[in-house]
């Protein structure tokens, strides 16, 4: 078996100390101790951690399950935590939105992604934002499109 240590990226500067009490907590919420948490035990997890906006356990599930097996494991666990490649994470990103799975983004998955009520006027504003991101004119945001968009922004903010 690896040992802990070497389930975080190596490009991340983690303390022993905060690696060992990040697995604590983990397996706190590991109820039935098989190494991965369930959509709910990380409910549970998110219910009794103080963060100040809760997101939904299904949200995270979506980013963090990076295998599709429906469970968080210590290694996504521990990679959600302490990141990833930028290009990498705007792709775990890209899956929140893209509610269906069908590797696009319309209006009305946007919308929810941002928490926005749909109604006439978000809708066009969501189209309109789409046309502009809209590289090969399909009338979609496509994972490269959405990777672009957002490489832009986080390169601006550095």
């Amino acid at each position: 078996m690896a040992s802990e240590q070497q389930l975080v990226p190596p490009r991340f500067d983690v303390n022993e100390a905060e690696m060992a009490e990040y697995l604590r907590v983990f397996d706190c919420f590991d109820k039935d101790h098989n190494g991965k948490l369930s959509q709910d035990e990380l409910k549970e997890m998110l219910r009794v951690v103080k963060i100040p906006k809760k997101p939904k356990a299904q949200d995270v599930m979506r980013l963090a399950d990076t295998d599709g097996d429906g469970h968080i494991s210590k290694d996504e666990f521990l990679q959600a935590l302490f990141g990833c490649p930028r290009d990498q994470t705007y792709g775990y990103m890209f899956r929140c939105f893209d509610t269906d799975g069908d590797g696009r983004v319309d209006a009305h998955e946007l919308l929810r992604a941002l928490g926005e009520m749909e109604n006439e006027q978000t809708l066009k504003a969501a189209n309109h934002l789409i046309a502009d991101l809209d590289k090969d004119g399909d009338g979609l945001i496509d994972q490269e499109e959405f990777v672009q968009l957002f490489t832009k922004i986080g390169n601006k903010n550095l």
